[in-house]
């Protein structure tokens, strides 16, 4: 089966442990906030202090397993791990702080996964950031793209991560 269209954006990070982050407002969170610049490499943030990127320090990605509590299925070929999208306004709250926006401007973004769901991504909030609107339309053609190739067997999980990571918005071109 092919999919046409995708109700919501996902995205990929690297696929490695990191701390959960603190409850919004929490002097720890701010901390965090701070404290975690991206390497110059991976930032695409512009003048107005919008991130066109997930910061790799605050959103790193996480991989679904069977392990994860929103874990549903295996999928595809390659046996891919699936979890259901589940993100609870307390997670948007928390990375909401973390990347400086406020409450009103929630329209202007959605808050995707950063490995995407349909190529294995976790639903935890370490694979969730804020990825303005515009762009999170941009992106919906690559991961059709992706979910199409994966589900016909012509890319494994390894490939459809690294076929993200390589995408960059045209805010961000180098």
């Amino acid at each position: 089966m092919r999919l046409a269209a995708l109700g919501f954006v996902v995205l990929i990070g690297c696929p490695k442990p990191v701390p959960v982050l603190a409850d919004a407002g929490s002097p720890a969170l701010d901390a965090q906030a701070e404290a975690s610049p991206p390497p110059a490499e991976q930032a695409c943030r512009d003048d107005a202090g919008i991130w066109h990127l997930p910061n790799p320090a605050w959103t790193p990605g996480k991989v679904c397993t069977q392990g994860d509590p929103n874990f549903k299925e295996m999928r595809y070929s390659k046996r891919v791990a699936y979890c259901v999208r589940y993100v609870t306004a307390s997670e948007k709250d928390k990375v909401a702080k973390v990347y400086g926006i406020s409450k009103e401007d929630y329209k202007k973004y959605e808050f995707d996964h950063f490995i995407p769901l349909n190529a294995g991504g976790s639903d935890d909030q370490t694979n969730v950031w804020p990825q303005p609107i515009d762009e999170a339309r941009e992106k919906d053609k690559l991961e059709i793209e992706i979910y199409n190739a994966l589900a016909d067997g012509t890319i494994d999980q390894d490939e459809a991560i690294a076929k993200i990571r390589a995408w960059r918005p045209a805010s961000c071109a180098k």
